[in-house]
């Protein structure tokens, strides 16, 4: 009988057996797929068998995953009820994912680099590898494991992308992880007799609670339909917890010199559970370094029950060896040394004593999966908490400069002068205001240089002086509304304003203060002096006709409404030595420039009165 698959029928009767060219892993429990394919770790490579069905009586065993180049130890094998995948953890290897029909899907080992950093094993990344077996959520689609650092792993089942990842190397390493498939993940600490829920979806801690001492290996709790976690303990109680965390110890009768060393099993119905309690003469309790140990002497007998772990209601108890023993008592099972987790097994399969009807493996399933709650979306920091805050913090930025450059866009463009000029002679019209604007200042600096000088007639040149000044004021009005790169903002536009009466007061080095007012113009008539003038904003054709650089003609007296006046040729001529301004835009010869201010010089058309206050 080496090397032998032997299925057993539940009352101990062999269904039927099949050759195996390998030995078994006995700690290691075989799973079937959908299709009825059991899948067995026999030493290094994964068998599967085929065991017979209607269309035939034969068995097939062929091997499904075979590790001939390195002798590493299979640790771990678990299968995907809806993705019909199976994944199995190598020690050292990794964990690899495999379809039903031998395609390899991925794998991934314990140190992985999502997100632009390493994940996972951070403390001994070198001798750092996965310690469990994989655990699937079939109602997430998700897997689980845990690293030999305390380190829990959620993997989505499709591909190797992490959920997320949670150290509880603080509390303990040894952990083994159940799933709820309920939307919740249970931890078993065995050295600290902690039990712990996690949340499936992100991994925060939902509950913790403190139990009884446990076994320190293969030691996990088992999960009902309704989301009652149970769990035996070598204090002989069974450790219950509802699904909001709250606490319950059952079986208190027979729990004085008892403990419970296997897991409990779920019953076919998965609303009860099966426990075997191993009853001694007496048994001893250990503290050592904050674990407790117990210790059982002479073992008595197997006390099976089944109760309902909501109510804690007993349905069934019996003793072993006694009146059940003669259920298997001429079947092929006397030839087995038998050990109270293969019992049990036996006890549930049998069904004894419930009172509930069964349900197949898609009802229990679905009955889980209904209880699962959604949750609110969080966000998890793995790993670096400080880079991934000065990521965000870049990305906030680059939204903000991005939100103003559309704000500038739309403003730019809901403009009145570019709708109506386009954009190219919008910006040839600012370019030109620019200009002239630098040829207004270049002027007001020339004339209140020959002001300083002697034998200045002053009039004449405060005259020309106000004037520039006044049109540098419009020039830079129109620069900071129509002509602004921002929103069209209300200037001096259509205001009315005085042509008999206007004063400009500025300030001159000789520390004396001037004050200039326009007064009624010799060849205006009587009817001109008291009739306000209304300054518009200029359509596109009278800006045409304003003197750009390079236009040096008589076209601002035009614009100004003012007659040409020739008897400024002496003052002027003592400006025809002024230096030339070059934009670096736009440069023109010198000779240009003198020639436009000469002719500038010869436009003034008004009277002024001046009033000298000598500091």
């Amino acid at each position: 009988m080496e090397n032998n698959f032997i299925a057993f029928e539940s009352n101990g009767s062999v269904a039927w057996t099949t050759r195996l060219n390998h030995t078994c892993h006995e700690d290691l429990s075989p799973v079937r797929d959908a299709t009825g394919k059991i899948y067995v770790v026999a030493e290094n490579q994964v068998v599967v068998i085929s065991p017979p069905s209607n269309r035939t009586s034969q068995t097939f065993a062929e091997d499904f995953f075979n590790d001939e180049q390195s002798s590493n130890e299979i640790i771990g094998l678990a299968i995907s009820f809806w993705g019909s995948s199976l994944f199995i953890n190598i020690k050292m290897l990794g964990l690899f994912a495999f379809m039903i029909d031998g395609t390899s899907l991925w794998s991934v080992g314990p140190v992985l680099h999502q997100s632009g950093y390493p994940q996972g094993c951070k403390s001994n990344e070198t001798s750092c590898y996965f310690a469990s077996t994989p655990v699937v959520d079939q109602c997430e689609g998700s897997v689980y494991i845990t690293n030999s650092e305390g380190q829990v792993y959620s993997f989505s089942a499709l591909k190797p992308y992490i959920n997320w990842i949670q150290d509880f190397s603080t509390i303990d390493k040894l952990i083994t992880v159940t799933s709820g498939n309920n939307g919740r993940v249970y931890l078993a600490f065995p050295r600290r007799a902690i039990l712990m829920a996690l949340d499936a979806t992100n991994g925060y801690i939902l509950w913790e609670e403190t139990i009884g001492p446990l076994r320190t290996q293969d030691c996990s709790p088992v999960v009902d339909s309704s989301g009652w976690v149970s769990i035996g303990s070598l204090d002989g109680f069974v450790y219950v917890v509802s699904p909001t965390g709250v606490i319950k110890k059952h079986l208190e009768e027979t729990a004085p010199n008892a403990v419970v060393q296997v897991n409990p099993i779920l019953d076919c119905s998965g609303r009860a559970v099966y426990v075997a309690q191993l009853r001694t003469k007496s048994k001893k309790e250990h503290n050592i370094g904050g674990s407790t140990y117990t210790s059982a002497l002479q073992p008595v007998k197997l006390v099976f029950s089944k109760l309902l772990p909501a109510t804690g209601k007993v349905y069934f108890t019996a003793e072993y060896p006694g009146h059940i023993s003669s259920l298997w008592s001429d079947s092929y099972l006397r030839h087995f040394l038998l050990d109270a987790r293969v019992l049990l097994a036996f006890v549930s399969s049998a069904n004894i004593g419930n009172p509930f009807p069964c349900k197949s493996s898609y009802e229990k399933l679905m009955w889980g999966c209904s209880h699962a709650k959604p949750n609110t979306l969080k966000i998890a920091f793995l790993g670096n908490e400080k880079k991934t805050l000065i990521f965000l913090g870049f990305q906030f930025c680059v939204v903000i400069v991005l939100a103003g450059c559309v704000w500038f866009c739309c403003t730019f463009w809901n403009k009145q002068k570019l709708k109506k000029q386009g954009l190219g002679g919008f910006l040839e019209k600012r370019r030109s205001l620019h200009l002239r604007k630098k040829m207004c200042d270049r002027m007001i600096s020339d004339l209140e240089k020959k002001m300083d000088e002697e034998g200045v007639e002053e009039e004449q040149v405060m005259d020309k002086l106000g004037e520039t000044i006044a049109e540098r004021e419009t020039i830079e009005e129109k620069l900071s509304t129509t002509y602004s790169l921002g929103r069209d903002t209300s200037g001096r536009s259509n205001k009315v304003v005085d042509k008999d009466e206007k004063g400009y007061t500025w300030s001159q080095r000789r520390d004396q203060s001037m004050s200039m007012f326009h007064t009624v113009s010799a060849t205006s008539s009587s009817s001109e002096k008291n009739e306000p003038l209304v300054e518009e904003e200029e359509s596109q054709d009278e800006w045409r006709s304003f003197p750009l650089w390079y236009d040096v003609g008589d076209k601002g007296s035009a614009v100004k409404g003012k007659a040409p006046v020739n008897d400024m040729a002496e003052s002027s001529s003592r400006l025809t030595d002024s230096t030339g301004f070059t934009n670096p835009l736009f440069e023109e010869p010198q000779e240009v420039v003198d020639e436009y201010f000469e002719k500038e010089l010869k436009n003034s058309g008004s009277c002024l009165k001046r009033r000298r206050t000598l500091s």
